[in-house]
């Protein structure tokens, strides 16, 4: 399958943008995943990879019904915001693996189970895109959940450290653990004892 959809996008009559313009795509189409619930997002910079598109877009879903919703939103925002045709579309109704190709910009939407399966951030090996979002740029990368990254130049507080605890021993299983020691009484000097028998009582 893998092979199948690589090679349809290939084939494609390529609809070539600037790279700024495809960057700006690719962000808004990552944007209307997160939105949707999309997780593990990614955008990769595929330039230095091949000259057919600039861009992968990908995201995760938990149903067909979420994949399908994600496909939808992004295609509106792509058509109709930003006036860019879209050249071709795979897997909608099957939604494992879900497949918008923008020319410059391929978005690939999975189950969780087709995106660990084919793991495409591994095989094409392009670089992750700092995205913007709420105003701080951010690297979108893959981590188990939506976009997630320190801001840009942002010092995170060290978080607390916990006190030390004491070291104990523990008795080896089976074993009685061994009897504390009572202190020895205190040694009282002769003239102490003297006194001490001169006060006691005389036995009657």
């Amino acid at each position: 399958m893998v092979a199948t959809l690589s090679q349809s996008v290939l084939n494609q009559p390529t609809q070539r943008t600037n790279s700024s313009r495809s960057l700006e795509l690719a962000l808004a189409a990552a944007r209307e995943a997160e939105d949707n619930r999309g997780q593990n997002l990614l955008v990769l910079d595929m330039r230095s990879q091949t000259s057919a598109f600039d861009y992968f877009v990908l995201a995760t879903g938990t149903s067909n019904r979420q994949l399908r919703a994600m496909s939808d939103a992004i295609d509106d925002v792509l058509q109709k915001q930003f006036g860019h045709r879209r050249l071709g579309l795979e897997g909608y109704q099957d939604s494992h693996w879900i497949l918008l190709d923008y020319g410059s910009v391929i978005i690939h939407l999975f189950d969780d189970k087709n995106r660990d399966y084919y793991r495409l951030e591994e095989i094409w090996g392009g670089k992750s895109v700092k995205m913007k979002i709420d105003g701080a740029a951010r690297p979108a990368v893959a981590e188990g959940g939506s976009m997630r990254a320190a801001a840009a130049g942002r010092n995170e507080p060290p978080a607390p450290k916990r006190p030390a605890r004491k070291a104990t021993r523990r008795a080896a299983p089976g074993t009685r653990p061994a009897p504390k020691k009572k202190a020895a009484p205190a040694k009282k000097s002769p003239a102490a004892r003297k006194a001490g028998a001169q006060r006691a009582p005389r036995a009657r």
